[in-house]
């Protein structure tokens, strides 16, 4: 399958043109997989689409190890 893919690309190869076109071909399976997963999994699919979700919760845990490096005088 990346192979189809990797033909198109204009030769010589470059590392970010073969990163676009590794990405395309994870996108495309992933969302083939949304497409026929069901229930808990279809759920938590769809969660890890959800970029902001993980991003508040990274800011959370670096507020509160921040918060606590502050109180503790680290």
């Amino acid at each position: 399958e990346y192979g189809e893919r990797l033909r198109d690309v204009p030769a010589p190869l470059t590392t970010s043109a073969l990163n676009e076109v590794l990405r395309d071909q994870f996108v495309d399976e992933f969302r083939y997989l949304q497409r026929h997963a069901t229930d808990k999994l279809a759920r938590f699919l769809d969660y890890m689409t959800y970029e902001y979700q993980i991003d508040n919760a990274v800011l959370i845990i670096t507020g509160i190890a921040s918060l606590v490096m502050l109180v503790s005088g680290f």
